[in-house]
């Protein structure tokens, strides 16, 4: 699963498997979370042993050189990150093997019927709308007044069609028939 998130707490930061850093849209770090500290401690980063490592990396990835030692570019450390990913392109032929089942396992769960029925789905929707009504009755108000709206305004607009008889010597009659019919289809499949 591939996660966005702006300065976690320490305690969530190092349940990531993997975190990237962008900076100025390229990548100043890729790895695993408790590589941090040893990484950027090569470019002169002081961390405290209880400091959060997402609160550092969001200061290195928007000003690298408040953080780094002063000589340190966002260009010098998306080349040292290019580098050290260069080391991890190349799998051996077990992790591939390990890999490629874990995404197979992954996969074959798409395909099983789910052991919840349909009744007890609806049940569960019906409840948590019925919940959120109560919650916010305006919303529902809401959505009554916008159903009322949209049934009036293709009423307007459709309320004729099919009225008049179409006939082989009418033809404008045929035509605005047709638009209206092509129209209401329209309004139907896009709504």
């Amino acid at each position: 699963m591939i996660a966005t998130i702006h300065q976690p707490s320490a305690a969530l930061f190092f349940l990531f498997d993997r975190v990237i850093v962008l900076s100025e849209g390229h990548c100043v770090f890729n790895g695993a979370p408790s590589e941090v500290k040893e990484y950027f401690g090569s470019f002169g980063l002081q961390m405290n042993r209880y400091s959060n490592p997402a609160d550092k990396l969001s200061i290195i990835a928007s000003e690298p050189k408040r953080a780094l030692n002063s000589a340190i570019t966002t260009i010098a450390l998306v080349d040292h990150s290019r580098t050290k990913q260069r080391k991890n392109w190349c799998l051996d032929e077990t992790e591939a093997e390990n890999l490629y089942s874990q995404m197979n396992r992954r996969l074959s769960i798409i395909g099983e019927t789910r052991g919840v029925s349909r009744w007890k789905q609806f049940k569960l929707i019906l409840g948590r709308f019925l919940l959120q009504a109560w919650r916010q009755p305006l919303s529902v108000v809401a959505l009554i007044f916008m159903g009322l709206w949209q049934a009036l305004l293709q009423a307007a607009i459709f309320g004729g069609v099919g009225s008049p008889v179409p006939s082989p010597t009418n033809q404008a009659v045929d035509k605005s028939l047709l638009q209206n019919l092509l129209g209401l289809a329209f309004l139907v499949t896009t709504d």
